[in-house]
Parts: C-alpha cells; sequence; structure tokens
C-alpha cells in the first residue's frame, strides 16, 4: 500500500470514528477527532496511567456530558473496544497515527533541534527498537508533507557516521513502507552501510545487523561488499570478520561463498592466534578446509608457539614429528604437547621422537615430563628416561623431582634412591635436604639420612641446618646438638637448639660466651638474639663472662650489658675492668666512675 493511501485510510478510519463520536451539543467532529488524538497521545507518548474513559470525561471538550453518555458514545464510536478495566484502542496501529497526529497538529512545522519541545523527535536513539517507533514513523510521515526539510534533516542526522547504529533501521523502516516518498535516503543509506562495512571498526553484532540491512536494500552491492572483503580485505582486516562476509554472502550466493572460503582458508593474515581460531572456525564450515588451513599454519614459522595447536589440528603425525626437531624453535612446552598427542596415537612408533626431545631439552626439567609422558606407554623406556635424569651430572631440584618420578614408577627403589640421592655432593644442597626429608614425610622412613646431611661438613650450611631442624622434631636432643655443632656462632641456629633441647642449647651460648677466639661484639649479638628466652640471672652471668673474657671498650660494653640488668653486679664488673693493671688510665678512670662504691678504692689510687 502506498504512503498516501496508508495515511488516507487511517485518516478515514479516525474521521468516520469521530463522526460517531460527536453525539452530544457542543461536540463538533473535529472536536471529537481532536479529542480521539489528544486520547492517543497521552496514552501512548506519555504514557499516562488514567483511564480512557476518564481521560474523556475529563475533558472539556464533552462539556456537560454525564459519564454514563460519554461510555455509551466511546463504546459506540468504532474506536475502541470494552475491557473489564475499561476501553482500549481497538486497533493500536490506529492508537499510533492519532498520537502522531497531534503531535503534527501541535508543531506544523516540524521538528526544530533548538525547540526542546519538538527536538525529542526524530533523535538519534542508542537503543532499537525505539519507544513509540510506530507513533514516530507516522509523525515523519505527516511532517514530510508540510515540513520535508526539516524531515531531512534529522533523517539525515540518523545516517550520520556517529549515529547510523541502530537508528538506520529507522530510516529503512520508512523506506519500507515508502512512508516518506520521493527521497533519495535509500542511496544514502546504501553507501552509508557500504562504507561501514568495508572495514573491521565495527563490533560484530554491528557489523551483521549492518550486513542484513544492505541486503534488503540493495543485495548486488551487498555482495560485492562481502565478496571484497574475503578477496581485496583493508589493512588491520581480522580473519574473523572475513569469515562472518563468507557466511553471510552464503546466504545470496552459496557458490561464491564456498570459494572465498577457499581462499580464506589459504591466505589467513592477523594474530597467530587469531588465525587459528579462523582456521578452526574454517573446519567447522568445511572439514577438508580446516584441516588444509591447520597444515598451512602449522608450517608457518610466523606462528610461533600456535604451530603447536595448528599441528595437532590438523592431526598430521609427519608434520608434528616434524615440528619437535629442534631446528623448528618450539619451546620444550609445546614439544611436550605435540609428543602426547603423538602418544595416544601410536606409542610404539615415537620412541625416537621422546629420545630427541630429551636429548635436546632446554629446560632441565623436561626429561622427567617426558618420562611421565611414556611411562603409560612404556615402563622399561620411561625408567631408563627418568634414571638417566637422576644420575645425570645436574645440580637442583631437577635430580629430586626425577628420584620422585622413579620411586611412583617403582616404589621399591623409592628410599634407596633418595637416600642415594641425599648423600651425593653434586646434587647440591637444596636436592640433598629434599631427599632426606622426603624419605621420613612421604615414606615414613628413617632419619639417619637427614642426620648423614646434617653431619656432612661439605654441604652447604643451610642445608645441614635445615636438615638438623627436621631431626629435632623427631629426637629434640640430637637435633640441638647437630644444631650446635653446625653453627656454634649463628643466633637462628643456636635459637632452634634452645627451642628443641634448652640445656644443650645454654651450654653452646655459655661455651661461645668464654670464647675470647670470637669476637665480643658477634658474642653480645647472640646472646641478645636469645636472651628473650633465658632468665635475667643467666643473662647477667653471660654477659659477665663476655666481659671478663673481652679487653677495652667490647669489655666495657658488656659490663654495661650487666649493669643494665643487675646495678649491683654490674658495678661489681666495672670495678673489676677498672683494677686491670694494663688498661689504660682513661679507660680505668671511665670504669671506675661507672662502677660506683665498687670502684672506690681503685678510684683513690688512680687520684693519687
Amino acid at each position: 500500500m502506498a504512503a498516501g493511501e496508508t495515511l488516507e485510510q487511517l485518516e478515514w478510519t479516525a474521521r468516520l470514528g469521530a463522526g460517531k463520536l460527536a453525539g452530544t451539543p457542543g461536540l463538533t467532529a473535529d472536536d471529537a477527532l481532536a479529542l480521539l488524538a489528544e486520547i492517543a497521545h497521552a496514552r501512548v507518548i506519555e504514557q499516562n496511567p488514567r483511564t480512557v474513559l476518564d481521560l474523556a470525561t475529563g475533558s472539556r471538550r464533552f462539556g456537560g456530558a454525564g459519564r454514563g453518555d460519554v461510555v455509551r458514545l466511546l463504546g459506540g464510536c468504532g474506536v475502541f473496544t470494552a475491557e473489564d478495566r475499561g476501553f482500549s484502542f481497538a486497533d493500536e496501529d490506529l492508537a499510533h497515527f492519532l498520537a502522531a497526529r497531534h503531535l503534527a497538529r501541535r508543531h506544523p512545522r516540524g521538528p526544530k533541534w533548538w525547540q526542546p519541545w519538538t527536538g525529542r523527535y526524530l533523535a538519534p536513539r542508542a537503543d532499537w527498537p525505539w519507544p513509540a517507533l510506530e507513533t514516530h514513523l507516522y509523525l515523519a510521515a505527516l511532517w514530510w508533507r508540510e515540513s520535508r526539510a526539516a524531515v531531512e534533516r534529522r533523517l539525515n542526522r540518523l545516517l550520520s557516521e556517529e549515529h547510523w547504529y541502530p537508528n538506520l533501521r529507522f530510516v529503512l523502516e520508512l523506506l519500507r513502507r515508502n512512508l516518506v516518498p520521493g527521497n533519495d535516503f535509500a542511496g544514502r543509506a546504501t553507501a552509508v552501510l557500504g562504507e561501514a562495512l568495508r572495514g573491521d571498526r565495527l563490533p560484530d553484532d554491528h557489523w551483521l545487523a549492518g550486513a542484513k540491512w544492505l541486503s534488503s536494500l540493495d543485495p548486488a552491492a551487498t555482495r560485492t561488499v562481502l565478496d571484497d572483503l574475503v578477496r581485496l580485505p583493508p589493512d588491520g582486516c581480522r580473519p574473523q570478520r572475513r569469515l562472518l562476509a563468507v557466511d553471510e554472502l552464503a546466504e545470496h550466493d552459496p557458490p561464491r561463498a564456498r570459494e572465498n572460503l577457499a581462499v580464506l582458508a589459504a591466505g589467513l593474515v592477523g594474530k597467530p592466534e587469531d588465525r587459528l581460531e579462523t582456521a578452526r572456525l574454517i573446519g567447522d564450515r568445511d572439514a577438508a578446509l580446516g584441516v588444509r588451513a591447520m597444515l598451512t599454519l602449522a608450517r608457518s614459522p610466523a606462528m610461533r608457539e600456535w604451530r603447536t595447536p595448528a599441528a595437532i589440528a590438523a592431526g598430521s603425525v609427519e608434520v608434528m614429528r616434524e615440528l619437535t626437531e629442534p631446528q623448528h624453535g618450539l619451546s620444550d612446552e609445546g614439544r611436550l604437547k605435540l609428543l602426547a598427542d603423538l602418544l595416544a596415537r601410536n606409542a610404539d612408533a615415537e620412541h625416537e621422537t621422546a629420545g630427541l626431545i630429551v636429548a635436546t631439552a632446554t629446560n632441565p626439567e623436561t626429561p622427567a615430563r617426558v618420562a611421565a609422558l611414556v611411562h603409560p606407554h612404556d615402563h622399561a623406556a620411561a625408567m631408563r628416561i627418568v634414571a638417566g635424569v637422576a644420575w645425570s651430572e645436574a645440580g637442583g631440584m631437577t635430580r629430586f623431582h626425577a628420584v620422585q618420578m622413579l620411586g611412583e614408577f617403582a616404589p621399591d627403589q623409592a628410599v634407596p634412591a633418595l637416600e642415594r640421592l641425599s648423600q651425593d655432593p653434586a646434587a647440591g644442597g637444596e636436592a640433598r635436604f629434599a631427599a632426606a626429608r622426603h624419605i621420613v614425610e612421604k615414606h615414613g622412613g628413617p632419619i639417619a639420612a637427614l642426620v648423614g646431611l646434617a653431619e656432612d661438613k661439605d654441604a652447604p650450611e643451610d642445608a645441614r641446618i635445615r636438615a638438623a631442624t627436621l631431626v629435632g622434631k623427631t629426637e629434640p636432643t640430637t637435633g640441638a646438638r647437630l644444631l650446635v655443632a653446625i653453627a656454634p656462632q649463628r643466633p637462628d641456629a643456636l635459637n632452634r637448639a634452645f627451642d628443641l633441647d634448652p640445656k644443650v642449647g645454654y651450654a653452646a651460648l655459655d661455651k661461645l660466651a668464654r670464647s675470647s677466639l670470637v669476637p665480643a661484639k658477634r658474642r653480645i649479638e647472640v646472646v641478645e638474639a636469645i636472651g628473650a628466652k633465658l632468665d635475667r640471672v643467666r643473662r647477667v652471668r653471660l654477659f659477665g663472662v663476655i666481659a671478663e673474657t673481652s679487653q677495652d671498650e667490647d669489655a666495657m660494653q658488656a659490663a654495661r650489658k650487666v649493669a643494665s640488668l643487675d646495678k649491683i653486679r654490674g658495678q661489681q664488673v666495672m670495678a673489676d675492668l677498672a683494677a686491670r693493671p694494663t688498661a689504660g688510665h682513661r679507660y680505668r678512670l671511665t670504669a671506675a666512675l661507672e662502677g660506683g662504691a665498687a670502684a672506690a678504692p681503685v678510684l683513690r689510687d688512680l687520684a693519687t
């Protein structure tokens, strides 16, 4: 139906109803039509909660008509239907037309951006469909007759680069219904969509919507745009977008779409991960083309680590084996993934591949991981691989992890292998301690390996201390003695020894305090570090011993530590220092002054 016929038919229907409604004195047909338009505007545009009956009886146009007369007139005019809750428009399309007619009569010059009461109509929106869409369509059609230029400006704004999505749909609806005859919006919309679809700027949902809208306007132009996007893509166009173009083209030209899918499969570009995903999607549409695309990617050095999943997806044993060779530059992680897939296909045929990865691994953990992959298929081969790592010249935790795995493969060999590793100086302190600890904590074995490590004077001191500490959990006195023997001057070691066996710990502190071979500052630091665990008497005694076995300022510092704990005993120690005949006069005088009454004889002697 032409636009004129549609609008004229709605106008005729509205006037027919208005004529039937004009059944009261003073209510002309024009007034009745205006009343219907006011009610429609209130219900459709303003979303007024009042009922049709309330809106009608409240209108000045009905004058003094009683409510019963209004009910009779509304029910008999043919525009409304009676419901339990009152009246509603019998034809929603007519309601939208009447609402639009009301607006067009109030604003006959069309929408003006500087007029807030008209500027909101036909304005761009971010959502679709627009609220009261039908009203806006009819409003555009009514304004088109009298204010075409104003409507053209509004519709052109809807088609601008900034606003065309989703507002182009409104223009398409106008064109589809021929509500704005004699315009060039179809050509403008086609150009806008063609330009927008050629690039990769749009989100996928916007692009798909745009492609369908363009198809409704110009199917031939749509095919050209989709074809060019695959065969002549602009710089930076993602392969996924090109695949969308293939899918859309399939709805218009299936043979050409199949050709384009092959073109896309043979020339994937973009980020490696994007290429891989596109190849997978191509495979969803054509399995053979998908395999071909994956093989191309697997052989492309530019794909770097993404060659691994491409080769696995392609399922080519030859390509997967080839990529495990070191000259292709894949990481050990990628090569292990390939080996896992190859073993799952035919484990008996992959001994050489496994050996190659072990021999050329760049990560020390890789050989043991190869053994773990091989083990479910060939126990003996896995044992050979893991034993080669466990008893190699390598240091660090790699050998410990291999020994762990060896024990998992052959439980009866677990403890002997751990004992052997714990005794091997080449393994390093961390691995030796881990092995000795594993015997106790994992297998419930004896502490002999821990004791042996703690007693090994050639082992790293930290590893020995950790071993001795762990021994102390089972045998506290043994652990304490080992700690004292390993590090008699280390506060942390003596602290642990004291925690395990206070008697052993205090004896070690006493021995350290008496050792004039150890710098006094060091002895004072150790006693201070552990002092919180000692009673005051013992601390006084230890600092006193340090003062007695030290010289000069070191001795005086220790004496002052004594005085801070016991003033009388501190003065006595200071008096002893003041009495030293080999000390200098100033030193003896300072000590005598701090010694108080205990140093009075020395002070008198120094004064003469």
